[in-house]
């Protein structure tokens, strides 16, 4: 099955995380935080509000890397029918969010940037009565760089491959281009790759196949993009393997999330 992370920074108070219990996340709810919120968070908030029901937060058994919370709520699906005038239902949905232990790094799990949201504004509510303290990331060229440095570096005998990337403004024989998808296996080896690479003003996403992990010596074929979405594409991935790769973006010295 594949699963679709995205990756966001919890912006202050991460000491704040691990006394949370179930029983203090009863109460909190997307009304309260529309309140508490000024401005165009607080209408982002109200219009998020009008998508979910029943919202409720609960703390999971945690392990070694991650504290770990269950979202839950009925969350209004998107129409069918553009021209319909029903309104569409409201669907039942759960899904796991994870806050880092060691970093102020927040992991959603196969939730979408709308439920996502909901969740992260749950979530900083309670931590810090701030909906707005998880915030979403914005990956710059020089990630990906140091991404692709630890990919290619050969430290477990074996290097990683890159498959596919988008760039945008690379500059290539004279022309710039405003967006170039290269798709190839062994991406990294082609000189029309390193050139780009080299002249492009930032990345948009990077699709790769890990090193084999010290977890489980297992590749893992990933899709990571510049807005924090992380895919993983290999069948049936361990929490001990994501955890792994996320703590390789950790160590990345761009990566956000530092305290």
């Amino acid at each position: 099955m594949i699963r679709n992370c995205i990756i966001y920074e919890l912006g202050k108070d991460h000491e704040n995380v691990k006394s949370l219990k179930s029983s203090s996340l009863s109460n909190v709810d997307i009304k309260h935080c529309v309140k508490s919120a000024k401005g165009s968070l607080q209408r982002r908030i109200n219009e998020l509000s009008n998508l979910a029901r029943n919202e409720k937060l609960i703390v999971k058994k945690s392990n070694r890397d991650n504290f770990v919370f269950s979202c839950s709520c009925r969350f209004r699906t998107r129409k069918l029918i553009a021209e319909s005038d029903l309104e569409p239902p409201l669907v039942p949905v759960e899904f796991d969010i994870w806050i880092r232990r060691e970093k102020p790094v927040v992991i959603t799990f196969d939730a979408g940037r709308r439920l996502s949201a909901i969740a992260n504004i749950l979530l900083s509510y309670a931590i810090n009565s701030d909906p707005s303290v998880i915030k979403p990331i914005r990956l710059e060229k020089n990630t990906f760089n140091e991404l692709i440095n630890w990919l290619l570096s050969d430290q477990r005998g074996e290097s990683g491959e890159i498959t596919r990337t988008t760039m945008y403004w690379p500059e290539i024989d004279s022309f710039r281009f405003k967006q170039l998808v290269l798709n190839a296996p062994n991406l990294q080896s082609a000189k029309l790759f390193k050139e780009s690479l080299k002249s492009a003003e930032g990345i948009s996403n990077i699709s790769f196949i890990t090193p084999p992990l010290s977890s489980t010596s297992r590749k893992i074929c990933c899709r990571l993009s510049n807005w924090g979405g992380l895919t993983i594409y290999t069948e049936n991935p361990l929490s001990s393997e994501i955890s792994e790769l996320i703590k390789v973006l950790e160590s990345l010295r761009s990566f956000p999330g530092k305290i």
